[in-house]
């Protein structure tokens, strides 16, 4: 404001022209105009306050899996027509933490899985019942999958007296193509085999191919055939 008012007084009572002689001859004006400019440098030359801004980056955790990882719960179901009756197929894979893991290819960890296979005559009344785990195939695979995951068991057709369904050990990993397919007869009379499925493999993978494994089926409503 100060300012303000001198340079007010300069531009009513002096003319621009004669301003330096006007000064010169007031000792009092030139100490004022002295001060003023003194002033007007100190003001344009005084630093300003630094700013100082800190730049965090903020930390992403990465998702680490910190244990077994488990495959989905597969659950399906089928009407048959097998032998001139209708019957009623299921299959159901699910993971089970009692058994011993298994690995993919990146030696990630993975529960193993059980499956069970029901089939139901046409009157409702149980034909068969049997829980399989990888224990039921194992013999009959190559060391490339010999610690990988039993990946399910699911009904594939009948064919005469049987009915066959389709059961493979590999990766555990569902973007893996590792696998190897075996196949399981199951007779009119509960009877159950168990064979590589050469429909789909004309050479064992892992060498000579093996014999089937044939199971006396304990749980099998053995010597009965699906009539009511």
């Amino acid at each position: 404001m100060k300012s303000v008012a001198v340079a007010f007084f300069f531009i009513t009572f002096a003319d621009m022209k004669n301003l330096r002689f006007y000064v010169i001859g007031h000792p009092v004006l030139a100490v004022l105009c002295a001060g003023l400019a003194a002033v007007t440098l100190l003001g344009s030359c005084k630093k300003q306050p630094a700013t100082t801004e800190i730049i965090v980056k903020k930390q992403v955790e990465s998702k680490v899996s910190k244990g077994p990882l488990a495959m989905e719960t597969l659950e399906r179901a089928v009407d048959v027509s097998w032998m001139g009756q209708k019957c009623h197929v299921e299959t159901v894979r699910e993971a089970d933490k009692s058994l011993k893991l298994v690995h993919d290819e990146q030696s990630h960890a993975y529960y193993d899985n059980r499956a069970r296979v029901t089939i139901q005559r046409a009157d409702g009344s149980m034909f068969f019942s049997r829980e399989f785990s990888r224990r039921d195939f194992i013999s009959l695979v190559s060391d490339n999958v010999s610690d990988g995951a039993f990946l399910g068991v699911f009904f594939d057709s009948a064919d005469g007296k049987d009915l066959l369904f389709v059961a493979s050990i590999g990766s555990p990993d569902k973007a893996s193509d590792l696998y190897e397919p075996l196949l399981i007869r199951i007779s009119d009379a509960g009877a159950v085999s168990i064979t590589k499925d050469t429909r789909v493999f004309d050479e064992n993978p892992g060498g000579s191919q093996a014999e089937g494994v044939v199971d006396d089926g304990e749980e099998n409503v053995a010597d009965e055939d699906l009539g009511v």
